[in-house]
């Protein structure tokens, strides 16, 4: 029947809720003869969600059938944009397709029409985020590489690319984005990026299997300390930043108040970005954040 209906009609779309659904797909839907892999009409064409459907029924209508509503008329748009031979960005369509977990649409774009070294920082985290989630809860083979990716963009939060400015006696948490040197972003910006994680994962960690929140959630747990960290950092009077690290810093603290004395404000700028090295040190457990999936 299913099989019937997606020949008959090219816009037929599945939302296959199941913790099984993935095999079932594999096993009974994909192929009509699974032996000879002779593809059905209807492969490509499911979007299959790893979950119990009592617990990803509130998201069901509000985003996956809300994403998918918008998505397709964008994406036939694009295609028609080709046809005429143009050549047009695909990046936003990849990040709707990512964020209601359409793997088979996902890797189809990666493979055909998206180069994934050009895409911006943003568009890789939306879509990486998303998909380790949704690989991590099928537990399929591409659980490492999106992990991958996720921590390849993850090395902009590292140590080494963390500064501390000081503007009249007020800290300014900077942080220098990889391959950009010559530019830096502020603490607005380091919200707005960490918030690209932390709201894809409050929106879905209802309904992810404990396999998925074992590997996500103590990532989640150092990127809500990183950013508590910078927030607590910024805009910080020296004088209160100095009486609060003198008892874990004190011979730093100490050449710190000497520096101030003479206004040696670089000199000064280079000691407390050492000291809030370490601190992020004690957050990341090493020189930056991970996702481990061991």
């Amino acid at each position: 029947m299913l099989w019937d209906a997606a020949r008959k009609n090219r816009e037929f779309i599945i939302i296959h809720v199941n913790p099984n659904a993935k095999s079932i797909y594999e096993n009974k839907l994909r192929f009509y003869d699974k032996d000879l892999k002779i593809p059905s009409s209807i492969e490509g064409r499911i979007c299959f969600l790893p979950y119990k459907f009592g617990e990803v029924l509130p998201l069901l209508k509000n985003l996956y059938v809300r994403r998918l509503r918008e998505v397709r008329p964008h994406e036939q748009n694009l295609l028609e944009s080709e046809r005429q031979g143009k050549t047009p960005t695909w990046d936003t369509c990849l990040e709707k397709y990512a964020e209601c977990e359409f793997a088979s649409k996902v890797n189809f774009l990666l493979q055909s029409k998206v180069d994934w070294n050009e895409l911006s920082w943003h568009t890789k985290s939306k879509c990486s985020f998303n998909m380790l989630m949704y690989s991590a809860s099928t537990g399929d083979d591409q659980t490492t590489l999106w992990a991958d990716r996720v921590n390849e963009l993850l090395e902009t939060f590292s140590v080494n690319n963390i500064f501390i400015s000081l503007e009249t006696d007020l800290l300014a948490l900077r942080v220098y984005l990889q391959k950009e040197e010559s530019r830096t972003r502020n603490i607005t910006n380091i919200t707005d990026m960490s918030k690209i994680f932390l709201e894809r994962y409050n929106v879905k960690k209802d309904h992810l299997p404990k396999q998925a929140r074992q590997i996500i959630k103590p990532f989640i747990d150092q990127l809500s300390r990183f950013l508590e960290r910078c927030r607590s950092v910024d805009q910080k009077e020296l004088s209160r930043y100095i009486e609060e690290m003198k008892k874990n810093y004190s011979s730093e603290i100490e050449k710190l108040q000497s520096l101030h004395q003479k206004a040696h404000v670089k000199a000064m700028e280079e000691i407390v970005t050492q000291i809030e090295r370490k601190e992020f040190e004690k957050i990341f457990g090493g020189k930056s954040i991970k996702i481990s999936i061991n």
